[in-house]
């Protein structure tokens, strides 16, 4: 069940201007109304529209959800301005206005406000679509820019506010989880239900004492569901998402902290996650082509990294399979093959590639 805010009567509780905050000394009493910024000439229409709601609710919430999405007599150009912005900064990592909780005085100004106000008319014109939206900016030319650096242009514009490029932007640690799960074979996309709580190490889940982590001796389909399902706890947070910059779930998170340390490259090393779905793609891929090391090589570097490997990286691969291999025959391995695979799948979710959308 979706935990939501509702009303519970029609008529609405009476509320007060608190003197200092403190709820003994009630001064006036106040009714809602609009930012005075945005306040429309006839505010009557939206009271009227509150209390032609059904009688178990004030309708004031609706109101509020109709006035925000009125280009005409609400917020509407205002909001729809601030979701394209937000598209804007997932697919191109910073949006046309830098500061996106902050369109006011104290916000930065937008790098162009007439590309920004189009694509806010676009988006009201296509019925609020965020799906049309998503296409337009993926399809068009500043998106599919490639991200090769230029000296002469960074010396003009070096903080790129005139889009001439297009920084590889690395995915965000849901989406890092979620892709090595589906690349392994191992993603379940079953939708909806209580949330999940992954595998951790018994040092991370030995404190508390009340609502206990599980001790889960491995993952499997049942904690494979897309990480947005994960559980969440303060006290307990999952490393992988945690080294990859994962937001503060208690706090309001416009704009993500993006940063680039060892402890993420040894994370995808070291965590048992990372090696069990290394695992599951070495069985994928012998499941669908076979021993042939190449085609072994070229399956991977399409489940991987969406593309084909270049001779020199095939050459790279059987260098280090073969490596591999002989290693875990001097360490007595009883499938060094099978071990040799596994460290190349593995290898192959550390690279940048892998991780950043290019």
């Amino acid at each position: 069940k979706a935990l939501t805010l509702t009303d519970k009567q029609s008529e609405p509780v009476e509320s007060f201007f608190l003197a200092r905050g403190d709820p003994n000394r009630k001064v006036e009493s106040i009714q809602p109304g609009f930012l005075t910024v945005l306040k429309p000439s006839d505010a009557s229409v939206w009271n009227a529209y509150a209390t032609a709601q059904p009688e178990k609710t004030t309708g004031r919430r609706t109101a509020l959800a109709e006035w925000i999405t009125d280009p005409q007599r609400g917020a509407g150009h205002l909001a729809a301005r601030v979701i394209v912005n937000r598209l804007w900064q997932h697919h191109l990592g910073r949006g046309i206005v830098r500061t996106p909780s902050d369109f006011g005085v104290r916000g930065e100004r937008p790098t162009h406000p007439e590309l920004l106000d189009w694509l806010a008319v676009q988006l009201i014109e296509d019925g609020w679509s965020l799906k049309k939206m998503h296409k337009r900016i993926l399809m068009s030319a500043v998106y599919q820019q490639d991200s090769t650096f230029d000296a002469t242009k960074n010396e003009i514009d070096p903080d790129n506010h005139l889009w001439w490029r297009r920084r590889p932007i690395r995915m965000e640690s849901e989406v890092i989880r979620d892709t090595m799960l589906a690349v392994a074979g191992n993603l379940n996309r079953s939708m909806y239900g209580p949330g999940i709580k992954p595998r951790l190490h018994p040092d991370l889940i030995a404190t508390g004492s009340t609502q206990k982590w599980p001790t889960l001796k491995e993952d499997g389909p049942d904690t494979w569901r897309r990480s947005i399902y994960i559980f969440i706890r303060r006290s307990v947070l999952m490393p992988l998402l945690t080294v990859f910059d994962g937001p503060d779930a208690t706090q309001s998170c416009s704009r993500r902290q993006t940063t680039t340390i060892p402890l993420q490259s040894l994370e995808l090393l070291n965590d048992r996650f990372a090696r069990q779905q290394a695992e599951s793609l070495a069985v994928r891929l012998d499941d669908e082509v076979g021993g042939d090391a190449k085609n072994r090589i070229d399956r991977a570097f399409w489940l991987t990294l969406s593309r084909a490997p270049e001779e020199t990286e095939v050459e790279n691969s059987l260098a280090f399979l073969e490596t591999q291999k002989v290693e875990y025959e001097e360490s007595g391995s009883k499938n060094p093959n099978g071990d040799a695979l596994i460290d190349f799948c593995q290898a192959l979710m550390n690279l940048n590639e892998f991780v950043y959308v290019d």
